[in-house]
């Protein structure tokens, strides 16, 4: 069990910044002197004003919120990969906000002695936590209530879809992709091959198409006025079929005239 829990630890590390910017033995080495710590939610993680600063608090899993305790503004909310105890260790004195698990919450402990060495010899692992300090100062005169968008964008998707997308074949055409749209009242259909996803055409799509057609049509048509030709009814269906056969709503204006002149 405890080997699983480290591992989970390592590959968090390898993929959170800034310990991503370290080598793989520098993040050995922290695993070596680290410790992990569970807290359940509501129990205080970093009290304020602690000046005893023996590790570098990293959330493994959870969510925590710093907060100033004794108006209780929130400062941040932060999940898996966050350090929330650079400030004491960086700056000494007393810690100027709390840290408290809002869930079931675990945190590695990374020893002040190991980080203290990579802050030394890294120089973009100390630009990190110099830059984040800089940060959390500019933040004291702002009133932030970060728990909202920590939330939202912590929600798995899963829990916003409400049923299958609305699809079609990549053989279908625009009139029909339109017509599943308007069925599904969705503004985008996902085009399937054999029943495996392709691509994606949106509502955007279809308008910004039908305005390129619109402005072909345009173009020709006033050719047409400039240069006094009549069309009659049959040639004006014949011109349609025309814009209509081409792979992308018909060819340049002037090789439909060519065409249309062909087929007159």
């Amino acid at each position: 069990m405890a080997s699983s829990l480290f591992a989970g630890v390592a590959h968090l590390l390898a993929r959170s910044e800034p310990f991503n910017l370290l080598t793989e033995e520098e993040r050995e080495a922290i695993l070596r002197k680290m410790t992990l710590e569970l807290y359940t939610p509501g129990e205080i993680i970093l009290a304020q004003g602690e000046d005893v600063h023996r590790a570098l608090y990293l959330v493994e899993d959870g969510l925590v919120r710093l907060t100033e305790a004794e108006n209780g503004r929130t400062i941040d909310m932060v999940g898996p990969g966050s350090p929330i105890s650079a400030y004491g260790l960086l700056q000494g004195g007393s810690l100027p906000f709390e840290a408290r698990a809002v869930q079931e919450t675990s945190c590695a402990l990374i020893a002040a002695d190991t980080f203290r060495d990579m802050i030394k010899r890294n120089e973009a692992f100390r630009a990190y936590f110099e830059t984040d300090i800089q940060r959390y100062v500019r933040s004291l005169d702002e009133d932030i209530d970060a728990s909202g968008a920590f939330l939202l964008f912590d929600t798995t998707l899963d829990r916003l879809v409400h049923g299958p997308p609305p699809v079609v074949v990549a053989e279908a055409s625009i009139k029909e992709a339109a017509q599943v749209m308007a069925d599904s009242a969705a503004d985008a259909v996902v085009v399937v091959r054999d029943w495996i996803p392709v691509g994606l055409i949106t509502e955007g799509d279809i308008i910004e198409l039908g305005q390129r057609v619109f402005e072909r049509i345009h173009a020709v048509v006033e050719f047409l006025r400039v240069r006094r030709v009549e069309c009659s009814g049959r040639d004006a269906r014949h011109f349609l079929r025309l814009l209509e056969g081409g792979g992308e709503f018909g060819h340049d204006p002037g090789e439909l005239l060519g065409d249309l002149a062909h087929g007159l």
